[in-house]
């Protein structure tokens, strides 16, 4: 029974890590497409050419709605690491209290 714990105490270790690197990568992609979403913003108000205004105005609305999705995929997954978490803890709970494990 003590494996099983073990094992189980690993699996919790590793969504731990999964959800700071998840935060992490979070942060990073946020921060990127700030400045690049600022970089757009801070456009020349007339363009050379045309193509140019329809691209920089293509940016602007893209960035936002990427950083949108990326937030709501970040947080579909770290809410499945949460899910993952509690089932794990509840099972070794259950082999806890089912005694088959010493009580020091």
């Amino acid at each position: 029974m003590k494996t099983e714990l073990q094992a189980i105490r690993q699996r919790i270790e590793h969504e731990d890590n999964l959800i700071s690197q998840l935060l992490s990568a979070l942060l990073g992609s946020q921060a990127f497409l700030v400045t690049a979403f600022a970089v757009s913003l801070n456009a020349p108000p007339t363009f050379v050419r045309e193509g140019y205004a329809r691209a920089n105005h293509l940016l602007t609305w893209c960035i936002p709605c990427g950083g949108i999705a990326i937030v709501l995929t970040f947080w579909l997954t770290t809410i499945a690491a949460v899910w993952s978490l509690v089932r794990l803890r509840r099972a070794a709970e259950k082999i806890f209290q089912s005694g088959g494990v010493f009580r020091a």
